[in-house]
């Protein structure tokens, strides 16, 4: 068994979920209702190591995959976001220190998209798995749907 020394895990589930619902606007009876749900597998996360994100991100080859469309461009059932998104996590979950961070697979419903997001200093930014791409979300400019990780 590998051991990992000196991982602080200091971020709460309490303070993520709280960054989540101001970003995204939550409102309770979404909640209630099932409409937004957070799944959170851990009750502590290790600070975002930035650099070991973006290290973790230039090794992996899922950025480079080709998403499918017919012949007319329109977007096929198989292997697109979510697909991109689930290649992705297989990297981030295979490192020992991105595992432990705050990253989690969501889904945006007002863009019907999958991705990764990740809590940073109270504010949520976004991994867009085609690209590699990271970006701070602003609070109100995405409807959630899940969040998980």
């Amino acid at each position: 068994m590998k051991r990992i020394a000196n991982i602080n895990t200091d971020i709460s589930v309490y303070d993520i979920e709280d960054a989540y619902n101001k970003v995204f606007t939550v409102r309770w009876w979404e909640r209630l209702f099932g409409i937004v749900a957070f799944r959170f597998a851990d009750a502590l996360y290790k600070p975002d190591d930035i650099d070991k994100l973006q290290e973790v991100l230039e090794e992996d080859l899922t950025d480079q995959m080709v998403y499918t469309v017919d012949e007319n461009g329109t977007p096929l059932e198989w292997f697109d976001c979510d697909n991109f998104t689930f290649a992705l996590g297989g990297a981030l979950n295979r490192n020992y220190e991105t595992a432990a961070m705050p990253i989690f697979l969501t889904y945006v419903s007002t863009i019907q998209h999958a991705l990764w997001t990740f809590y940073l200093d109270g504010e949520i930014f976004a991994i867009e798995p085609q690209t590699d791409e990271i970006y701070w979300i602003p609070p109100g400019e995405w409807k959630l749907s899940l969040v998980a990780g």
